[in-house]
């Protein structure tokens, strides 16, 4: 790791954001939003109802990731660092579904929800962070919590963290929900006579 977790979550390297591998893999990751409502429209078009997790969670990481990538945020890099690793995983799980292994795959949706959770309290921590450094760092030392550029974490605004935070939360509290609906409190249908 070439840098520490203070430096990560909270110096802004625009050499690295926007030019740098780095970059180039931030900027297709903010490009990549948009083909992610391909599902969505799919789902439109064969006239299924849209769950609102899928509507909330595409709209708003669109829009989000949009605004992160434009005002340039250290913690937008983990954020999407932990979410190419999760897609990595779920894009693979969807291609061996649809390629003919749906039954053989199927036993790791569970965990791949579960990574998902992971990723939404990874993100949820490093914004914490960073909020943490602006109210309880930056302000005691006269340093404004609004402050973007200077202070203790100058990498990230703090609305820019407090917004990944909240949405960062929400998307918690859905996922959490599916997770708990599918596989912890699942409804089993009762065995009929001779199964």
């Amino acid at each position: 790791m070439k840098y520490g977790i203070h430096d990560t979550f909270c110096t802004f390297r625009p050499e690295e954001f926007y030019t740098t591998e780095i970059g180039t893999a931030l900027g297709l990751f903010t490009m990549s939003k948009l083909p992610e409502f391909g599902d969505t429209v799919f789902l439109l078009l064969l006239g299924k109802k849209l769950p609102f997790l899928q509507f909330f969670h595409h709209t708003s990481m669109f829009l989000f990731v949009w605004f992160a990538y434009e005002q340039g945020s250290s913690i937008f890099i983990t954020a999407a660092a932990y979410n190419y690793f999760v897609h990595t995983i779920m894009y693979m799980y969807f291609a061996l579904a649809e390629a003919g292994f749906k039954e053989e795959v199927k036993p790791l949706a569970m965990y791949i929800t579960a990574l998902q959770l992971i990723q939404m309290m990874g993100v949820m921590w490093s914004s914490s962070y960073v909020i943490y450094q602006k109210y309880f760092v930056d302000l005691p030392n006269g340093v404004a919590h609004d402050a973007y550029g200077v202070g203790a974490c100058p990498g990230t605004s703090l609305y820019n963290a407090r917004l990944q935070f909240c949405i960062y939360t929400f998307f918690l509290y859905l996922f959490g929900e599916m997770f708990f609906k599918n596989y912890v409190f699942k409804k089993t249908r009762p065995l009929k006579s001779g199964e």
